[in-house]
């Protein structure tokens, strides 16, 4: 398979329906194939839910919390989780094939 890369480098706040919505900035390489995406912390909770309905020994994902995450350092501390979350995944090659994975970073699109 062609070298696959996944990055968070960083977060943006955005406002959906007036709200402050945080959105995770998630850089993929395949090959010589560079784009961007924009995931919500929800993504990633959806990912993961199904992604461990087939692997075992699945990354920890971190933790949802009851309100939504305000202080920077927080939100940084959540986007630094989820980066190591997702290295968790592209390192294993059952992972990496799985259809799921491949939407959630829209390698196939």
């Amino acid at each position: 398979m062609t070298e696959l890369r996944v990055e968070l480098p960083r977060y943006e706040i955005k406002y959906v329906d007036g709200k402050e919505v945080t959105f995770y900035i998630v850089m993929v390489n395949v090959g010589r194939r560079k784009w961007k995406l924009e995931q919500r912390y929800n993504a990633f909770s959806d990912l993961d839910k199904n992604m461990r309905a087939t692997h075992a020994n699945m990354p920890k994902l971190p933790a949802k919390t009851y309100f939504a995450l305000k202080a920077a350092s927080d939100i940084d501390n959540r986007r630094k989780e989820l980066h190591h979350y997702l290295q968790g995944i592209v390192n294993r090659p059952d992972m990496r094939t799985n259809p799921v994975f491949r939407t959630f970073l829209e390698i196939d699109s």
